[in-house]
């Protein structure tokens, strides 16, 4: 009986081994938090990292955001899309996931939100603060040397031309057409129906008013509760994963 008992034992522990002899490691859930302004590559690298580490079997990307700029929103997009190929990715949004936040979301393959979570305002925002007449009231004079006629652009001692307001009036047309393209794709809502959502105006709804708008896909109470669902699509059961986060993974 003590013989037969090491045998099944070496045979156990030679199933759960890999062939450079350690014990096999439990696949992970990695977990990425998005927090704030999204102002530099920073949350598109941290996605990043997750790629690279073959154990992770999925990752839930934890959003609390108003958005940010463009370009780092765009990025972080286009991270969480490239890791979506792979890796089965879950999103939700917390208290706020907003413009260029919502955008980097839409790229999960299941995004989940909280009841009350502020979902939306798919809009872009640019500031001009003209300090031109204060500038002249306190006698402050100021020469400018430059390339082009907008090379001061949202310069604070002028104010815009009339031609320069429909330059940048434009050009966050543009943007906004490309976020909403963006979004129409990664959450399969035609171009046309998004249109027709006051999200797009810039206001936000409630989670619970997100799911019937096909902007999220259901309704979660807790983070932990969105790692839950994340192992059963992954069709891992309790105990069989770790959760980890993106900032200690590895990178060799």
């Amino acid at each position: 009986m003590l013989v037969v008992f090491l045998v099944l034992a070496g045979i156990y522990y030679f199933a759960r081994s890999d062939f450079t002899g350690g014990t096999r490691e439990k696949p992970k859930i990695a977990v990425a938090e998005v927090e704030g302004v999204i102002e530099n590559f920073e949350p598109a690298h941290r996605v990043s990292t997750i790629a690279k580490d073959n154990s992770v079997t999925a990752a839930v990307i934890e959003i609390d955001s108003p958005g940010g700029y463009v370009s780092p929103s765009f990025q972080l997009e286009s991270a969480i899309s490239t890791l979506s190929e792979n890796e089965l990715t879950v999103g939700v949004l917390g208290q706020l996931g907003a413009s260029g936040a919502y955008l980097a979301a839409s790229a999960v393959d299941n995004l989940y939100v909280h009841h009350d979570s502020l979902v939306g305002s798919l809009g872009v925002i640019a500031i001009w603060v003209s300090l031109e007449e204060y500038y002249e009231n306190k006698g402050i004079e100021h020469y400018v040397f430059q390339t082009g006629p907008h090379k001061d652009l949202f310069a604070p001692w002028r104010g815009p031309t009339e031609n320069e307001k429909r330059m940048i009036q434009n050009k966050i047309y543009e943007i906004q057409n490309r976020m909403l393209n963006t979004v129409s794709q990664n959450r399969s809502i035609p171009e046309n129906n998004l249109h027709t959502l006051k999200v797009v105006k810039g206001e936000v709804v409630r989670g619970f008013q997100a799911v019937p708008m096909d902007l999220a896909d259901g309704i979660v109470n807790t983070y932990e509760e969105a790692i839950r669902k994340a192992a059963e699509e992954a069709g891992l059961e309790d105990g069989e994963y770790k959760v980890v986060s993106a900032e200690n993974i590895a990178v060799s």
